[in-house]
């Protein structure tokens, strides 16, 4: 009978339809003419998301203290002092507005605990005169509150003064107005004045006549 065609081998030869191995060359497939990069682009793994922990997380950050009604004469050193037997100080920065102390200043601890706890030790203590008031503050809300208040307290007290100088400039103008009107009432009083002398002066000359031209046809 025929004979069956031996199985095909995935070998490095090139087998014809017909079964048969043909050991000449190798066919290459067509190569892609376009950029590796842009013909079959490599699958990245997507980078995992990095959750901050706690101690780090930028959002709501509880290491930052915020102490209040300071002394302008505290110095850092002394502030430092003071702090540092809670734990770690990172930062400490005085606060300003427009170049002037506010009185206020936050200190940035390494742990949330450290912080907390320098609030409730801190809170009411006496500082050089000063009562300070001492509480956590993430992402300096207090602090950026406070400042809001500063600044609506600064509006209203040039809004105060912006209204005191228009009252003043009206005053002005209505002192200026009574004058003038003043003035011209004594101007139409003079000229009244002068209009009644000259009738009267009129008057007298009209009557000084009559009585020279009455004495003179009594002579005559």
């Amino acid at each position: 009978g025929a004979k069956s065609l031996p199985p095909i081998k995935w070998t490095s030869r090139y087998y014809s339809v017909t079964g048969v191995a043909n050991m000449g060359a190798v066919p290459k497939a067509p190569a892609d003419p376009r950029p590796r990069a842009i013909a079959r682009p490599k699958w990245r793994p997507k980078p995992a998301p990095v959750y901050p922990s706690d101690e780090n997380d930028p959002r709501d950050d509880e290491r930052v203290l915020l102490l209040s009604n300071l002394n302008d004469n505290v110095k850092e050193e002394l502030l430092r002092k003071r702090l540092e037997r809670f734990g770690q100080v990172v930062k400490i920065e005085y606060r300003k507005y427009n170049r002037k102390h506010t009185g206020m200043t936050t200190v940035t601890f390494s742990k949330v605990s450290e912080a907390l706890s320098a609030a409730r030790e801190m809170d009411g203590l006496t500082l050089m005169g000063g009562t300070m008031t001492a509480e956590v503050d993430p992402m300096n809300r207090k602090y950026m509150a406070a400042i809001a208040a500063l600044q609506q307290k600064e509006k209203d007290q040039r809004e105060r003064e912006q209204h005191a100088r228009l009252e003043k400039e009206q005053e002005r103008l209505r002192l200026l107005e009574e004058a003038a009107r003043k003035k011209k009432e004594e101007e139409e009083a003079e000229k009244r004045l002068e209009e009644e002398n000259k009738k009267r002066k009129e008057e007298a000359e009209r009557l000084a006549r009559l009585q020279a031209q009455r004495e003179k046809e009594r002579e005559m």
